[in-house]
């Protein structure tokens, strides 16, 4: 168990800087006058405006999380199916996101303090994604 745990964080370590290696990280600064509400409804917004195959099929920002619902397709010679899933992003355990630009598009990796839970979501605009960290920087706070 030992041995795979650290397999586990060198891989993460490699990510990281290839990552770091190929995209550069955007400083930002939160706006703190934004509503729970308002925030609520910037975060919907943002994964209904995700590229088609990494736009969920359910969405819900709630008080305590974010719960989205995919659909992963999967098959073989003989059949195809598709396999729902469900990641759930709660506010008190979410680790710093940080924005990245790569290739002309801006990106937030969303993941808990563990990495057992992961999504990245894409901007085409450095202004949405602002908006975006101001929005989950505003639901992490109790008040």
């Amino acid at each position: 168990m030992v041995r795979l745990r650290c397999n586990a964080k060198a891989v993460a370590l490699l990510i990281a800087g290839m990552l770091s290696a190929c995209a550069t990280v955007i400083p930002h600064e939160p706006n703190l006058a934004l509503s729970r509400e308002d925030a609520k409804k910037v975060l919907r917004q943002s994964f209904e405006e995700q590229p088609a195959n990494f736009r969920p099929v359910a969405i819900e920002i709630g008080d305590d999380a974010i719960r989205l619902s995919f659909s992963r397709v999967v098959g073989n010679q003989w059949a195809v199916t598709s396999i729902p899933a469900r990641q759930t992003f709660y506010y008190s355990n979410l680790e710093e996101p940080q924005l990245l630009q790569k290739k002309g598009r801006y990106q937030i990796e969303l993941s808990n303090r563990d990495h057992t839970v992961r999504r990245w979501v894409f901007f085409y605009s450095q202004d949405k994604a602002f908006v975006f960290l101001d929005a989950v920087h505003r639901l992490r706070r109790a008040e």
